[in-house]
């Protein structure tokens, strides 16, 4: 979508592909699952583990940098999944130039709209409590089906790059 807005902008081919090479290591996704049952069925976790920590509620929380997945971390209970990887976002900001605007920023969501636009809108309030001048512009979207084969139909977190 960045690389969108600036050909839209007037860039050229060439600026675009060198913007590709400036931008594509500032990207990240941080995001969180309902449950382990998808990324156990896929074989991202073994089975043991899937059992175990399907008995405990537990929710992996999930990074995707520079394109690979990473385990960033583990919460109870969805509620404290959706803190978690918020918290991240927000750390992540504040170490990389602590402005939110010069990001592109999305909230991804899986088949519950309402929880994403939910999500999407508790963020924004606290972008704007921390940084009050913040324009805290943030997208959303549907996770496509080809990424929720993977992490079942309700992954929920956020895409963010430098614009």
């Amino acid at each position: 979508m960045e690389l969108v807005r600036n050909q839209r902008a007037g860039a050229s081919y060439e600026e675009i592909l060198n913007k590709i090479e400036e931008i594509k290591t500032t990207g990240r996704i941080f995001f969180t699952v309902e449950n382990i049952n998808y990324l156990t069925k896929g074989g991202r976790i073994g089975k043991l583990a899937g059992v175990a920590t399907g008995a405990l509620s537990i929710r992996p929380l999930i990074v995707l940098k520079e394109g690979e997945i990473f385990p960033s971390g583990i919460t109870r209970g969805r509620e404290k999944s959706k803190k978690k990887v918020t918290e991240q976002i927000l750390k992540y900001i504040r170490d990389n130039g602590n402005d939110p605007d010069a990001f592109a920023i999305n909230v991804g969501y899986g088949y519950d709209l309402e929880e994403g636009k939910a999500f999407q809108e508790h963020f924004i309030e606290l972008v704007k409590k921390e940084w009050p001048d913040a324009k805290a512009e943030v997208g959303i979207l549907q996770i496509g089906a080809t990424i929720g084969v993977h992490t079942g139909p309700h992954p929920l977190g956020f895409g963010i790059i430098k614009k």
